[in-house]
């Protein structure tokens, strides 16, 4: 009898009733290779192909499969001796195809998410496309017109200050080039404007130079460039492009003087917050922001054989600041780690983790900005913290955002042949 076959088919291959219902839905449907349907369900293929033989299955179409369940049913059920019911058996096949045709609308309205998804991001392209075409015009264009700078930097007589194995540095950040304070808005507190902010970084490149040192260290931690930030883009003395390219120029025409006063100039520089393409902070964009633009245009106008440069795509770098025998390491650091307090001792261990993880080195120092308030402090490694002011000092936004007083400090000093700070001096810019 049939049923004692099926019975023992499904005992062999442990099939429940549950189970073998579905095999033979799926089978009739025949939406997937017998092979494939049988491997699916843990059932020997040629030990199916023997069975349906007994059962009288007519593998040949999609209907001949429909045909010999239904004939198994009738079958089945006068073995029984139950009544067969082929409206019963339809209403089955119904269910069947309405349950597929529910999966079939679900992936048609899946299908249609990701084509509109699809269309949304090549809208995007497309305008992120024309914004880099326009960005790349306009750079274009300043890079023949811009004539910068007109000044010369002030050299010092340095005969008697090259001290071999020594390393001074200059910290220079939060430079916030091409934002414009007027006094009048924040009580007349501060004037700021792009001469004020080059004649800083001038003085600060003046007072390094009167260190005993064979090598200079330059370290650039961040927001050089006003940007898009608080809407400064559209506040700005010059077009936002156009300040790219003055900054680039300037540092390198400082940088290339200032190399011929030392065996070697070194340069580690990591991004900022405020140089951002988007009025929004799009952390996985920082590679190709306006500060890293302006990296990019100084490194190819340096011109000195003895500058080396690093300038990394994140806020973070480290330096070798001892020697090769004896290896010290200062983490520069946009300081952008929420909370972070650098008199804080927990913070400071926290933060020094955080750079041996990252780095897979002994940390000894932390050097940084963003903070606009200028701190120096030492720690329990022996190190030394070191955190810049502004070079703008008070703003508009820092006045009516109450985070003054933005002192325009910045730092420079000494590394010793031990890698810990030796001499250092807080310079106000003005």
């Amino acid at each position: 009898m049939k049923t004692n076959i099926i019975e023992e088919f499904k005992k062999r291959f442990n099939l429940n009733e549950e189970d073998w219902l579905g095999f033979l839905q799926e089978y009739q449907a025949k939406d997937s290779p017998l092979r494939t349907l049988c491997e699916s369900y843990g059932i020997d293929y040629n030990a199916f192909r023997y069975i349906a033989y007994q059962l009288n299955f007519d593998n040949s179409t999609k209907s001949s499969r429909t045909e010999s369940v239904l004939n198994l049913n009738k079958e089945l059920s006068i073995e029984k001796g139950e009544d067969y019911s082929i409206e019963f058996e339809l209403e089955k096949e119904v269910k069947g195809l309405i349950k597929k045709n529910r999966a079939l609308t679900k992936g048609i309205n899946n299908t249609r998410e990701e084509n509109s998804h699809l269309r949304k991001m090549i809208k995007g392209e497309d305008k992120q496309s024309n914004f880099y075409e326009s960005l790349y015009n306009d750079i274009q264009n300043a890079l023949a017109s811009v004539k910068f700078p007109e000044k010369q930097l002030k050299l010092i007589d340095r005969k008697e200050l090259k001290k071999e194995n020594v390393k001074a540095f200059a910290l220079i950040s939060d430079v916030h080039y091409n934002e414009v304070v007027k006094g009048k808005y924040i009580e007349n507190h501060n004037e700021f404007n792009n001469e004020i902010c080059l004649a800083g970084i001038d003085k600060v490149l003046l007072e390094v130079q009167k260190y005993e040192a064979s090598t200079l260290k330059i370290y650039l931690a961040g927001d050089l460039l006003a940007g898009k930030i608080h809407n400064l883009d559209y506040k700005g003395q010059v077009p936002v492009t156009q300040s790219v390219i003055e900054l680039a120029k300037f540092l390198a025409d400082r940088i290339n003087s200032i190399a011929t006063q030392y065996t070697e100039v070194e340069i580690i520089a990591v991004n900022g917050n405020h140089s951002r393409l988007y009025d929004n902070p799009v952390r996985d964009l920082k590679a190709f922001d306006f500060e890293h633009l302006m990296y990019e245009l100084l490194k190819s106008y340096l011109v000195k054989d003895n500058i080396k440069t690093h300038f990394s795509k994140s806020g973070y770098a480290i330096d070798n600041i001892g020697t090769e025998d004896n290896p010290k390491y200062v983490g520069l650091h946009h300081l952008d780690m929420k909370r972070f307090n650098p008199t804080n001792e927990s913070d400071v261990l926290r933060q020094f983790e955080n750079f041996d993880e990252l780095f897979k080195v002994r940390i000894s120092s932390i050097m940084g900005g963003h903070t606009h308030k200028p701190i120096y402090t030492s720690n329990n490694r022996g190190g030394s913290i070191f955190v810049n002011g502004c070079v703008s000092g008070s703003s508009e936004y820092g006045f009516n955002s109450d985070f003054l007083p933005l002192y325009p400090f910045q730092w420079v000093g000494v590394w010793n042949p031990n890698g810990y700070a030796e001499e250092q001096k807080c310079i106000r810019i003005r």
